[in-house]
């Protein structure tokens, strides 16, 4: 059996394909912002002094359609990401961050493999979540086998079970150092977008949201200024998103490729 992708190597080949190919993977996930963008403007319209609008009817029916809109956007940048990803040279990449089409035709597919992958963890988790922590890993790069390779359902989960098979704990490990290095990169990238939100609005602006924010998410303080606020700091997240999340889906495909080319059929056994 072939050894995977040195760590130095693979960390190193990541942040490369990161720093120098961002503007690709940002004309996909940018696309993020939408659901934010649309639940702010609602928000503010439906707020306003002359809207005779329940609150809580506001902040439901905004909930609703964030989280029905956020699902299908995500879904569908995730699969645009991944294409990006295990791209082989620059015109196939421009042409995938450019053509917003592509990835709508693998959207049920991928979004039945998520939904197989979550039954899958909430199966194992429910034999003391030892099970469960081992399938995150040992399933997913199955997403990655229908984008790679068109295949589907179970037999994408079986794929990747059977590439990460008796190779689990050096996938774990890379995996480790690429989540780590990505809360460093999002905790950085944050404070740069909290000091930008405080120099452009004057003062502190970031914490007067994040105080309204928990107003609401805690307190259950239900008040126009606490509404706008969490749609403030769901837009900061979903950019937040936008700006770190390709790191990750990087590292998962040059480990994904890592994986593939080391790997040999008569390691699957019946």
């Amino acid at each position: 059996m072939q050894p995977l992708l040195p760590v130095r190597a693979f960390l190193g080949h990541t942040w490369q394909r990161y720093t120098q190919h961002l503007g690709r993977f940002l004309e996909v996930s940018l696309w993020l912002l939408v659901p934010s963008l649309i639940q702010l403007a609602l928000l503010f319209i439906l707020t306003r002094a002359n809207a005779h609008v329940e609150l809580r009817t506001v902040w439901y029916l905004n909930m609703g359609i964030n989280r029905v809109l956020g699902l299908v956007i995500w879904t569908w940048v995730i699969v645009r990401l991944v294409k990006l990803a295990l791209a082989h040279d620059p015109k196939e990449e421009g042409y995938i961050a450019t053509h917003p089409r592509i990835g709508w035709s693998l959207f049920f597919p991928a979004l039945w493999i998520n939904i197989l992958f979550s039954l899958a963890l909430f199966g194992g988790s429910l034999a003391l979540g030892l099970p469960a922590i081992w399938l995150s890993i040992a399933l997913s790069f199955a997403l990655f086998f229908l984008v790679d390779q068109d295949v589907r359902g179970l037999k994408a989960l079986d794929g990747s079970f059977f590439l990460v098979r008796k190779r689990w704990w050096a996938v774990v490990g890379r995996a480790i150092l690429a989540g780590f290095t990505f809360l460093v990169l999002s905790f950085l990238l944050l404070m740069v977008l909290s000091l930008i939100l405080d120099l452009a609005f004057g003062g502190s602006m970031t914490t007067q949201v994040a105080e309204l924010t928990r107003s609401l998410l805690i307190d259950r303080v239900m008040s126009v200024s606490t509404l706008r606020a969490f749609a403030i700091s769901d837009l900061q997240d979903s950019l937040l998103s936008s700006l770190a999340f390709p790191f990750l889906i990087i590292a998962q495909g040059i480990l994904y490729k890592s994986l593939k080319d080391t790997y040999r059929p008569e390691e699957k056994t019946a």
